[in-house]
């Protein structure tokens, strides 16, 4: 065990004496580190005292307070009382709320600092929502001493020290005359909270894998196969942990396979896992954002597109931190009963500041209104009506004046109504053959966005503005990135840096290993798989690459009917292999020349007394026989060889079981 303070010191060559302790505890925290206090006093939550007068906040704002679980304090209130409500409270801390005086409830902070433009205080007071932890049934005046965190003392906001005396203090004046607990309670209560929490997170931080991560190897290895796991394992680390599955014994069984894909199923219908697969005409405008054209009434309009990867962003970043459930607006709710109302009448007037506007009409993407002076033709975006309407997006200059008072207009509509809690949950985005597309052009200026030390939530976010719809841009932490690269296409070393600098690269190499325990017994002949696709890879890496090997699952349609027994079916499946796969495959490598396939094959292994096992026949034409004897041809043999592939054709080589056997037998021994 270190002193946090000390050790985040050393990790990241800062003298301590410029980094305090409770940034360095809340880092260790976050990397799922377990923090061991022995000082009892340090593990009570912080306690404040929030308070307000009944001339500064009425009956019915101090009721709508409580029905929005807001605790509130003016962001100007003197002696930096405002600032320390927004950046030192945090949340789990616990708030005595009292009034002028008397003593009202003991909560606990839920959620940081906001401002809600439905307040009905002004602009300026910012909120923090609450959970319950006792409350009185009536207000009860307060009779203890005068102190800062005490009702009866003249400021709003003040907090209680984390020293003995002055927590027995509070103990013994306010949680057990009014509320009849403990600071052992509350010591309790915290401790269990925070280690259920830290033991979550460490969990977590064990199981996930990394943030962006790309899967590479030869073709055939079980990239795409290996996607459903680690996009799972992503999502769901809890799901994923109880299934238990053992790289040592060869990766997932079968049932846990099975159980793998239903929930990757599951989770691609509701949209936490998405699939994309990258080319060369793809861009930045199908992947991020891009203008599109649309015509209505003849008449055409531009609007912006969110692609694949801003649309699972923004998924994500609803799912990004814990929200408890609380009261509030539905825009689906407001929008249809808006609709409902404007199909009744030729248009509607909403009222701004010192005029009005007109909305006529709408489409599927925009809103049509008129001006007060008659001017016609102004449209709004529904979707940014949305955003500013959820509270994801400002818009304070330009068309902001005719958004805002619309939003209003909207929530004025319809009753507020029970939000339900929010969990956080991870999403995944699966990129197929990432390398096949121009990361430069699709990623544009995210590159730098997807790194995890610049992810929201991170110790040093970053955010942008995007080119086309001028929306500020993040990617949020829960957001996974899984990406397939197949060497063949093109090699590792050429990939782009800015995308290798920002991933983990999880090699995979052929596994001839799995197919160690049956073999395919066919004329008299046992065919070992994984002997047969060793040869093969050993061969092909010499004569080309270890990028350019054949991949197991190439052999797993054959394999897996010889476990079920049926190995004449496994035979014809076998040759297929060879026929479909794997020998257009060498062709392509080799660019047709036969005499290295045929290498590969092990046809050079075998002797001449069994041509008949050869995959493919030698043709001999001597020089003279095609030019005659005076070629004057400056040639050092007189015969020109080639080699030729034997069809696929019953009763050929590729019907012989002992042909395969002979790709990794020495028969000449």
């Amino acid at each position: 065990m270190y002193p946090a303070k000390r050790l985040y010191s050393v990790v990241f060559d800062v003298h301590h004496s410029k980094c305090h302790t409770s940034d360095a505890e809340r880092f260790f925290e976050k990397h799922g580190y377990k923090l061991v206090n022995k000082d009892p006093l340090q593990a009570i939550p912080s306690i404040w005292k929030v308070s307000h007068g009944f001339n500064e906040i009425s009956e019915s704002v101090s009721q709508w307070l409580d029905e929005n679980n807001y605790l509130a304090v003016h962001s100007e209130t003197a002696k930096s009382q405002g600032s320390r409500f927004i950046k030192e409270v945090k949340v789990g801390d616990i708030v005595s709320l009292s009034r002028s005086g008397y003593l009202k409830a003991l909560v606990r902070v839920s959620g940081e600092a906001l401002f809600d433009d439905e307040s009905p205080l002004d602009s300026g007071w910012a909120f923090r929502k609450y959970e319950l932890v006792r409350s009185l049934p009536e207000l009860q005046k307060y009779s203890g001493p005068s102190k800062g965190w005490a009702p009866n003392y003249n400021s709003t906001l003040a907090k209680v020290y984390q020293q003995k005396q002055d927590l027995n203090l509070f103990e013994e004046s306010i949680l057990q005359p009014y509320y009849s607990m403990t600071l052992d309670e509350l010591r309790v209560k915290h401790a269990s909270e925070k280690e259920s929490q830290m033991s979550q997170e460490f969990s977590n931080h064990k199981i996930n894998s990394p943030l962006n991560q790309i899967l590479y190897g030869p073709p055939g290895t079980g990239k795409t196969y290996h996607t459903i796991e680690a996009a799972v394992q992503a999502a769901e680390p809890g799901f994923y942990a109880n299934l238990n599955i053992s790289e040592q014994a060869g990766g997932a069984s079968e049932e846990q396979r099975t159980k793998l894909v239903e929930k990757y199923k599951e989770l691609t219908r509701t949209g936490q896992i998405r699939f994309v697969t990258f080319h060369q005409s793809y861009g930045y405008e199908e992947f991020v954002e891009g203008l599109k054209a649309n015509s209505e009434g003849g008449d055409i309009s531009y609007d912006v597109e969110k692609g694949v990867f801003r649309e699972i962003c923004k998924e994500a970043e609803k799912h990004s931190t814990e929200k408890a459930a609380s009261q509030g607006h539905n825009f689906e709710v407001c929008w249809q009963a808006f609709a409902a109302k404007l199909a009744e009448v030729d248009s509607l007037e909403i009222n701004m500041s010192q005029t009005s506007f007109h909305v006529v009409d709408f489409n599927e993407k925009r809103i049509f209104f008129e001006k007060s002076n008659g001017k016609k033709d102004h449209t709004l975006s529904i979707n940014t009506l949305k955003q500013i309407f959820e509270g994801s997006r400002e818009y304070s200059t330009g068309l902001g004046v005719y958004y805002n008072p619309l939003v209003r207009y909207l929530k004025g509509l319809v009753d507020i109504e029970q939000q339900p809690a929010i969990k956080r949950q991870n999403y995944v985005l699966v990129i197929d053959e990432i390398n096949r597309g121009n990361i430069s052009k699709i990623f544009g200026e995210l590159i730098t966005l997807i790194e995890p030390s610049k992810r929201k939530g991170a110790q040093e976010p970053l955010e942008v503005t995007l080119p086309y719809s001028g929306d500020t841009f993040s990617v949020p932490d829960n957001l996974y990135i899984i990406g397939t690269m197949n060497t063949a296409d093109r090699s590792l070393a050429m990939m782009d840096t800015a995308l290798r600098r920002r991933f983990d690269f999880k090699e995979m190499m052929p596994k001839p290993s799995l197919f160690r325990d049956h073999q395919l017994v066919q004329g008299g002949c046992s065919i070992n798989f994984e002997s047969m696709l060793s040869a093969l890879n050993s061969r092909i890496e010499v004569l080309y690459d270890r990028e350019h090997m054949l991949g197991h699952a190439f052999l797993f349609p054959a394999y897996d009917l010889v476990k079920q027994g049926k190995n004449d079916e496994a035979f014809v499946a076998l040759r297929d292999a060879f026929k479909n796969k794997i020998i257009p495959l060498l062709e392509e490598y080799f660019f047709e020349d036969w005499n290295k396939i045929r290498l590969v094959l092990g046809d050079s292994l075998k002797g001449n007394e069994q041509k008949n096992l050869h995959f493919l026949r030698k043709i001999e034409q001597s020089y003279a026989s095609l030019f005659g004897s005076e070629h004057d041809l400056d040639l050092y043999d007189d015969m020109k060889v080639t080699y030729a592939l034997r069809p696929f054709e019953k009763g050929s080589v590729w019907d012989e079981p002992e042909a395969y056997v002979g790709m990794y037998s020495n028969n000449k021994e």
